[in-house]
């Protein structure tokens, strides 16, 4: 009979990287008409400035005023904001004094995430419209869920009869007394047990969870079922569908977690920008 119970005590909450405020900075094009606009993010923690982020340009704006709005006083404003809140950074925020009535910035909402730079682009996204609509989608990545189907077809392609072998739909589940436990490992042979995980996420934190918890099933998954290897294939995100703000903290935090991945030798690991790509190697795992 297998004890699962040992395993309880190995499951830790993750402590955020980071923790302090988002602060919306706002812009009122016209001070005796009390509409402002969501221009950018601040991020605070310990009541200093540490980051922000400002809208590259407004053109939303001129919806509102026609030609009362111009390119070219929006690109004077961003400069002398930017200028303004970098000489500001690391000082008191709530001391801070806007350079212009125009400009505000609002009360701050608590905030956490792997990094101070993955919570600064995740709140970007959701809060500041007044960019062009048009623009090129910048958090565009590809679900978990979806790379797996796309990775199975591939497989079932390259592998014929063998991938109903080695294919576990839905993860591997192991019964104890009346109780079933599953695992998210995604293909298994006796031999090589495997995972398939999207990191192609705007936001890093929802990258790092995916090959956490993948890592640590089939890491207590091959404890419980003694395999030759273990296998995980990671699909990484794009600077065609993310920012390279986004793209820098991946791959800052990617740097340290691939090479131990790689130097510990403790399975097999592909990694790649493209489904295709993940699907080749993973087809030299299972081809017999």
């Amino acid at each position: 009979m297998i004890n699962l119970s040992a395993l309880a005590g190995s499951i830790k909450s993750e402590v955020p990287g980071f923790e302090g405020k988002w602060h919306t900075i706002e812009f009122q094009p016209v001070l005796d008409v009390p509409q402002r606009f969501v221009i950018g993010v601040a991020i605070s923690s310990r009541g200093r400035l540490r980051e922000f982020r400002i809208a590259e340009d407004a053109s939303k704006l001129k919806c509102f005023y026609g030609e009362g709005f111009s390119s070219s006083t929006w690109k004077w404003l961003r400069e002398q904001l930017s200028a303004d809140l970098l000489q500001a950074k690391g000082t008191v925020f709530s001391r801070h004094q806007s350079l212009s009535p125009q400009i505000y910035l609002g009360e701050g909402q608590y905030a956490s995430g792997s990094d101070i730079l993955s919570v600064l682009s995740r709140t970007y996204a959701r809060v500041v419209t007044v960019s062009r609509s048009d623009a090129k989608p910048r958090a565009f990545g590809l679900p978990q869920q979806d790379l797996r189907k796309q990775i199975s077809r591939m497989l079932k392609i390259k592998l014929g009869n063998r991938f109903e072998v080695v294919h576990q739909e839905y993860g591997i589940r192991i019964k104890e007394e009346d109780h079933f436990y599953t695992f998210d490992v995604n293909y298994d042979d006796a031999k090589v047990a495997s995972s398939v995980v999207s990191a192609s996420y705007a936001d890093l934190s929802a990258a790092q969870l995916n090959i956490q918890t993948c890592f640590s099933d089939l890491m207590m998954y091959g404890k419980l079922r003694e395999r030759e290897q273990l296998g995980l294939a990671v699909l990484l995100p794009s600077t065609n569908n993310f920012s390279a703000m986004a793209i820098s903290a991946w791959n800052r935090w990617w740097e340290g977690m691939s090479y131990k991945l790689k130097e510990s030798n403790l399975m097999l690991f592909a990694e790649s920008e493209q489904p295709e790509d993940l699907a080749e190697m993973m087809t030299d795992w299972y081809s017999t």
